[in-house]
C-alpha cells in the first residue's frame, strides 16, 4: 500500500509540472502571437497614413513657384491657382454634418462616420521676403484667411461675418 500511494504522489507532482510547463508554453507563445500581430497592424497603419498624407501634399501642391534662382519670390496667386487650392482644401477642411448617419448600437452608444471631414491641416505658404508661414486649419474661414482667398471659394456656405484667428509661425531662412 505504500508503494502505491508514493507513486500516486509521484504521479500527482509529475502532472502538476506538466501542467505549469503546458500552461507557461502557451502563455509565451500567445505573448508571441499578440506581439507578431500587433507590429503587422501598426505596420499597416504606418502606411496607411503615408498613403493619405502623400494624397494631401498632392491635393494641396497647386501652386508651382516661378524659380530663376534659390532666392526666388513667390507669386501672388491667379485665379486659377485659387480655384485650384480652394477645392483641395475644400474636402480636408469639410465641417459639413449633412449626409453622416448615426448608427445606435446594442450597448446604447451612438457613433457617426465622419467620412473624412472635421480634419485639421497643417498648410504652409512662401512670403514675399522669402520666409516661410505655417499654420494649422480646421476650417474654411481659416484656410481663406491664411492663403489670403475668398473661403467662399472653399465652401460657399461660410458666413464673413464671424472671423477665426488663424495662428502663424513664420521661418526665416
Amino acid at each position: 500500500m505504500r508503494k502505491h500511494n508514493s507513486r500516486v504522489k509521484h504521479c500527482a507532482q509529475r502532472f502538476r509540472r506538466l501542467t505549469v510547463v503546458g500552461v507557461m508554453a502557451v502563455v509565451i507563445l500567445a505573448i508571441g502571437a499578440i506581439s507578431v500581430l500587433s507590429r503587422q497592424r501598426s505596420e499597416a497603419d504606418r502606411k496607411s497614413q503615408k498613403a493619405a498624407a502623400t494624397t494631401m501634399n498632392t491635393k494641396l501642391a497647386s501652386q508651382d513657384l516661378h524659380q530663376d534662382g534659390p532666392a526666388a519670390e513667390a507669386q501672388p496667386l491667379t485665379d486659377e491657382e485659387a480655384q485650384k487650392l480652394a477645392g483641395g482644401l475644400k474636402g480636408l477642411v469639410n465641417q459639413s454634418t449633412d449626409g453622416l448617419v448615426e448608427t445606435q448600437h446594442a450597448d446604447g452608444s451612438v457613433s457617426v462616420n465622419l467620412e473624412d471631414r472635421f480634419q485639421s491641416v497643417t498648410v504652409a505658404r512662401v512670403n514675399k521676403d522669402g520666409s516661410i508661414s505655417q499654420s494649422c486649419v480646421d476650417n474654411p474661414k481659416a484656410a481663406g484667411a491664411f492663403f489670403g482667398i475668398d473661403p467662399k471659394l472653399i465652401d460657399p456656405t461660410v458666413d464673413r461675418s464671424a472671423k477665426k484667428q488663424v495662428q502663424t509661425s513664420t521661418v526665416r531662412n
